[in-house]
């Protein structure tokens, strides 16, 4: 018998046909697990330099207790730790809100 490795084949209509049965939000939330964006791009309007200065607030929010990890890191790479694109990776995988981003670094 063959072995096929490759995955299925899905014709485009297939596809599309799906895609126009979603509702918009359905549409919405997929685009924003896939590329970390709204729809209306919400997080482009905002300023990446407010979001860092807001994730860095939120981090010096955190009580020293619960964030040994994070003290740790400054010390011995503090370069990476806040290093802006660094940040970014944290601000993207929580859509944009820094104060989930701070709780994810730390």
């Amino acid at each position: 018998p063959m072995v096929s490795l490759s995955g299925p084949r899905i014709e485009q209509e297939t596809l599309d046909a799906e895609a126009l049965a979603l509702s918009q939000a359905e549409r919405d939330d997929a685009r924003r697990d896939l590329y970390g964006v709204n729809q209306d791009g919400e997080h482009e309007r905002k300023s990446k330099d407010d979001m860092l200065a807001q994730f860095d607030r939120e981090i010096a929010l955190i009580p020293e207790e619960e964030k040994p990890a994070y003290l740790l890191a400054t010390e011995n790479v503090p370069g990476h730790v806040h290093s802006r694109d660094e940040k970014m990776k944290f601000l993207t995988a929580e859509n944009f809100d820094p104060k989930a981003a701070a709780r994810r670094m730390v």
